[in-house]
Formats: structure tokens, sequence, C-alpha cells
């Protein structure tokens, strides 16, 4: 294995690491530290537009979370995905400030010290392979380049994954910093509050969306109804409701907006 080989490996293992690791973990974070809340809010949400309308900064939050991974991932796969440069390419202009970096730090020594040299040689082959005699495989055109070949692919893989691990490195902390912001800044909005330990008497107050929404799920159609919180949290509480109209056993759980909920004070 020659010193190009090794250093590919070497940024290759690195990359695997952090590319199987971090996008794992950072998904199990979310999941732990997002999950409930965000199941919580869902359900106490009146749809899919309400919700998005309601917690528009977790949907802001999620979609730099989700970038970052993105990042992370699409930036590893560039370092992994590296192929040797094709033997004919070698020898195109556009790969020539390419070959001259190469045949600088020595790769093609001690054949070759300079790329016109190297290139020149390329040529003679190249016309020896066209003619009536074929190039035997001891024959010295052949065997000088055979050695400076192989270093050049192995070097311009080399080049090639040093090149992409640096945007891979500037891509994964960027996307860690974006995907921690995320985790952190999200539940500021999904915050649902302490859950409700014990049914307690509230007092409340309807929106216009509230009642109406009210009524459509109890049938609740006076100003005497009492609510009692029975379950969930206290800011998205399940509400048992008892009053005029009101269905038997009938409970309700206001949506965001719809209703401002306090415990009631105890009679002095």
């Amino acid at each position: 294995m020659s010193v190009y080989d090794s250093g590919v490996s070497a940024y290759r293992d690195t990359t695997k690491w952090l590319v199987a690791f971090v996008p794992i973990g950072s998904l199990i974070a979310a999941a732990v530290t997002l999950g409930p809340d965000l199941v919580e809010s869902i359900q106490a949400s009146n749809g899919v537009g309400n919700w998005l309308g309601d917690y528009w900064f977790a949907v802001i939050c999620g979609v730099v979370f989700l970038l970052g991974i993105g990042a992370i991932l699409y930036f590893g796969a560039a370092v992994l995905s590296v192929a040797p440069t094709d033997i004919g390419a070698i020898q195109e202009d556009a790969f020539a400030p390419t070959l001259a970096k190469a045949i600088g730090e020595g790769v093609a020594a001690p054949e070759f010290f300079t790329p016109e040299a190297f290139r020149s040689a390329m040529a003679d082959l190249a016309n020896a392979w066209d003619g009536k005699d074929p190039v035997s495989d001891d024959d010295p055109r052949l065997t000088r380049l055979r050695t400076p070949l192989e270093n050049l692919r192995q070097w311009s893989i080399f080049n090639s994954v040093q090149a992409r691990f640096s945007d891979f490195v500037l891509a994964f902390i960027l996307g860690v910093a974006a995907i921690s912001t995320a985790i952190i800044l999200a539940p500021a909005q999904l915050n649902v509050g302490p859950a409700i330990e014990k049914p307690t008497v509230v007092l409340v107050e309807l929106s216009d969306t509230g009642e109406a929404d009210l009524e459509k799920a109890t049938s609740c159609s006076g100003t005497d109804t009492v609510f009692t919180a029975i379950d969930g949290t206290w800011k998205h509480p399940t509400l048992a409701v008892d009053g005029t109209g009101c269905d038997f056993g009938a409970t309700w759980r206001p949506g965001p907006g719809e209703a401002e909920i306090r415990p009631q004070p105890a009679n002095p």
C-alpha cells in the first residue's frame, strides 16, 4: 500500500464515522428531546394548516435540522465517491495544472521531473501503439511509464479526496451548528408545559373559534359550562365539560388560540 492509499483510507474512514454517527445521533437526540412535545402539539391542533401557522418557528427549525443532516451526507458522499483520473484525461490540457502539481511534488520521480518530459513520453508511447509493430510488455517506453502512471492515478485520488474532505469538514461544522441550533431552539415553541396530575376545575375564556369548536365537539351551548382539566398538559389540556346541552361525559381538547385556561382560584 502506497502512502497515497494510506492517506485516502484515513480520510475516508474518518468521513465514514462522522457521516454514520452524527445524523443518526442527531435524529435520536431530536426524537428524545422534541418527540413528545411534537406529538402533543399535533394532537392538539385543528388540522395541518393551523399547526403550521401556530408552530411556524418549529417548522423552520425542522427544515434547518434536515438541511444540516443533508449537507453532512452530501459532502460526505463526495469524499467517498472519488474515482481515479482516467489515463486518457492525464494528457488533456485541463489536467495540465494538476499534472504540474503532481510532478512538482515528485509523484513521477525519478523517471520524470517535468510535465513536458512526461507528456512527451506519453505521446511517444501512444504513437508506438498506433504503429504497425505491437508494443511488448518489456518495451522501455512502457516500463518507464508504468510506475509513474500508477503513482499519478493514486495521487489523483488522494488529491481529490483531500480537497473534498476540506469541503466536508466545513459542511460538517456548519451542519452540526445548524442541527444543534434547531434542537436547542425548537422546544421554545413546542414546549407543552407541565402535566396535569389531578382533575382541576379551571376558568376558560373562549375565542369565537373556540366557542364554535366546543359546541361542535360537545354540544355545549350555555354559559354555565363547567370545565375540569383531567389529562394532558397545561398548555394542551383535555377538559371534561358539563353544562347546558353538553353530551354526557363529554371532553374537549382546545386547539391553539381557542381558549385561555387557568386554574380556578380556591374559595376563601
